[in-house]
């Protein structure tokens, strides 16, 4: 018998689109996967191959989620109250400070009214 190769089929494809993709896949049944495929002392490399190749995704979509999963998530509400606290100080000259104003109410989400909030 070949070694490493599984001797049961991977624990069905992953589904990372519904809205709580950890009960949509059982992680237990991917550990038992690798023992069966005397995978368990492999490799980080290796195992992350046979996890993707479990997903029915492409690789592009598993990459674009792992990234928006990854992003630091904003706080509106801190970042519309450091846009509303942000004073034009004594010395600075006022490109800087609309420079300024202009970075923090992107942060703040407030889509087509950016301008008007300025």
């Amino acid at each position: 018998m070949a070694t490493g190769v599984p001797l049961l089929p991977p624990p069905g494809p992953v589904d990372i689109n519904g809205s709580n993709a950890s009960a949509n896949w059982d992680f237990a049944k991917f550990d038992l996967y690798l023992t069966a495929a005397g995978q368990t002392s492999a490799a980080d490399a290796v195992k992350s191959t046979f996890l993707l190749s479990s997903t029915k995704e492409k690789f592009s979509d598993v990459v674009a989620l792992f990234r928006r999963y990854c992003s630091p998530k904003r706080k509106t509400t801190y970042e519309r109250f450091m846009f509303s606290q942000r004073k034009w100080e004594e010395g600075v000259k006022f490109d800087n400070f609309l420079t300024s104003l202009k970075t923090l109410v992107h942060n703040c989400e407030f889509a087509d009214q950016e301008d008007s909030m300025i």
